[in-house]
C-alpha cells in the first residue's frame, strides 16, 4: 500500500494538480459566462421603422398634430378585406380630419406593435390596439403594412382585425 505522502510529492502529480485545482475553480467561472447573455448593443433602427415608429409615438399620444408631420402630404390609408380595398384617408388633411374624430370617440386608445418586420420601404407588423370601452377594457390587433418615402410614412394597409 502506497501512502498519500508519497504520491503527493510524485513528480508527475505535482505538475497536474495545480492545473486541475485551476481548471476547478475556472468551471463555475466559465459556466456562467457562457450561459450569460451577450451584451445589447445600441443599434439603429431601420429608417423605414424608425418613421413607423414615430407615426406610432403621435398616435399614442394622440398628438395629431405630430401624426400629420409624420406622414407624407399625399399620404394613403387603406382598409384590406379580402379583394376589395377602402380608402379610409387620401391625404394629410383627411388624415387629421378622421384621428381627430377618432381621438374624440376612443380617449383610452393606445397601440403597441407585437411584432415588425422590415422589407426596404415596407414596414409590416401586428399592432394591437387597446381602449376602454363603457368601463370594460378591450383591444383587436391587426396586420398592417406601412411604405416610407423620404422619412415619412406614404400609405398604410390594414388588414381585418382580429380579437
Amino acid at each position: 500500500m502506497v501512502s498519500n505522502r508519497v504520491l503527493t510529492r510524485s513528480p508527475v502529480l505535482s505538475i497536474y494538480r495545480p492545473r486541475r485545482l485551476i481548471a476547478a475553480l475556472l468551471l463555475p467561472v466559465a459556466l456562467i459566462a457562457a450561459a450569460a447573455p451577450l451584451p445589447a448593443f445600441a443599434e439603429e433602427p431601420d429608417p423605414a421603422l424608425a418613421a413607423v415608429r414615430t407615426l406610432l409615438a403621435a398616435f399614442n399620444a394622440h398628438d395629431v398634430d405630430a401624426m400629420c408631420k409624420a406622414v407624407t402630404e399625399d399620404a394613403g390609408w387603406y382598409a384590406v378585406d379580402g379583394a376589395s380595398i377602402a380608402v379610409e384617408a387620401a391625404g394629410r388633411e383627411a388624415l387629421r380630419d378622421g384621428m381627430t374624430r377618432y381621438f374624440q370617440a376612443l380617449p383610452t386608445v393606445r397601440s403597441r406593435f407585437e411584432s415588425e418586420a422590415v422589407s426596404g420601404a415596407y414596414v409590416m407588423v401586428r399592432e394591437r390596439a387597446s381602449w376602454t370601452a363603457d368601463g370594460e377594457e378591450r383591444s383587436q390587433s391587426s396586420l398592417a403594412v406601412y411604405r416610407v418615402e423620404d422619412g415619412r410614412v406614404a400609405a398604410v394597409w390594414y388588414y381585418p382585425v382580429e380579437p
